[in-house]
């Protein structure tokens, strides 16, 4: 949400469950707050992100980029380098060390994505070439992590000591409580 409150352009948070909508509208109160699909409909990762673009383009979003919000490591420089490769590509892609993506950049509409390798080590090529075969340009910016194992609370400890965000300090200061 530090991050999110920090964004110069639209803020949208997209909620897997319905009953988080209320507390996410509670968290920013500009934010346009969505369900990630249709109520009492269920569907992969890939489902998830190709409804939420198809109605965030119904809103007349023209350039998108979706964040992991298991990702604490993403920083301006992070969006920026999404943002200055989006001018000249349809989709940007920040890669993840564990093969996944931690940033999702589009300004056309994702091809159907719902058969990828979600949560595998296969997912940013196997999407980037889903892309190029859909005839879209597509170009990496600035790679990073996110946090699915116990190694990566203790990479993320290392990275977040010179991180001056109020939120990446209490966070960092939980992982210390639960390391040490």
């Amino acid at each position: 949400m530090e991050d999110a409150k920090n964004w110069q352009g639209s803020v949208v948070i997209a909620c897997s469950d319905e009953i988080d909508i209320e507390w996410a509208q509670s968290l920013i109160s500009y934010a346009d707050v969505i369900p990630q699909l249709p109520i009492y409909q269920q569907g992969n990762l890939g489902e998830r992100l190709n409804y939420v673009d198809t109605k965030l383009r119904a809103k007349g979003h023209q350039q998108l980029i979706f964040i992991g919000t298991d990702a604490p490591i993403l920083n301006s420089q992070h969006f920026e380098s999404a943002l200055i490769a989006l001018h000249a590509n349809d989709i940007v892609l920040s890669h993840a060390d564990d093969g996944g993506v931690i940033i999702m950049a589009n300004k056309t509409p994702w091809p159907e994505l719902k058969t990828l390798p979600w949560s595998t080590d296969e997912l940013s090529v196997t999407l980037s070439q889903l892309c190029k075969q859909h005839r879209l340009s597509v170009k990496y910016s600035l790679p990073g992590y996110d946090v699915d194992y116990v190694a990566d609370l203790q990479k993320l400890l290392l990275d977040l000591k010179t991180d001056k965000r109020p939120a990446r300090q209490a966070l960092l200061n939980k992982i210390k409580a639960l390391v040490y």
